[in-house]
């Protein structure tokens, strides 16, 4: 489980693009920080009936982006919770990394990485904007994972499909208490 299972909890290797011995070094990055993953009105079908959840500064400032999404769920409570936890990930644009290439036939450390990433691992990634700022640094996890190679010199890319990692602290139901400090999973 991905809330639960170590490899998914702890980051298993972080990547930059800056020559740092205590991280892999990426060939490419495909991360985007824009209001395109935004989500600020949420309607949540249920058996007995739908709950909405919205957040109007977000809708000021980026405009309505509502979605839609129709479930089994039994209560109006566990509706009303999904809705919630929906409008508290992606109210907000965050940078958001949907995939990183390593070189591992031109960056030898690279290789251990790309044959041991497993889908559902968690991974810091660290990127350097230019020459000045702050770095973005953010805990994404793999979703799928594509070994390109070729003959020739230097002909081996490994592609990580990523999605952002949830900040927790998660209640997972059937699993410990709820608290004010938790939020129940999805």
């Amino acid at each position: 489980e991905r809330l639960t299972a170590t490899r998914s909890t702890t980051p298993q290797y972080a990547f930059s693009d800056e020559d740092d011995p205590a991280s892999v070094h990426y060939e490419a990055i495909d991360l985007k920080r824009d209001g395109r993953d935004v989500i600020n009105s949420v309607n949540v079908k249920w058996t007995g009936g739908e709950a909405t959840s919205t957040d109007a500064a977000s809708i000021t400032a980026y405009g309505l982006k509502s979605h839609s999404i129709d479930t089994e769920l039994g209560s109006r409570i566990e509706a009303e919770n999904l809705a919630e936890w929906i409008i508290g990930r992606y109210s907000r644009p965050v940078a958001r990394c949907r995939s990183l290439v390593l070189n591992p036939a031109a960056y030898q450390p690279a290789f251990t990485a790309a044959l041991d990433s497993r889908i559902n691992d968690r991974a810091t990634i660290r990127k350097q904007p230019g020459t000045v700022g702050d770095p973005i640094e953010l805990d994404a996890i793999v979703e799928g994972i594509e070994h390109n190679i070729d003959t020739g010199v230097n002909v081996w890319r490994t592609t990580l499909r990523l999605s952002q990692a949830d900040a927790g602290p998660w209640w997972i139901p059937d699993v410990g208490v709820p608290s004010t400090s938790t939020r129940p999973a999805w």
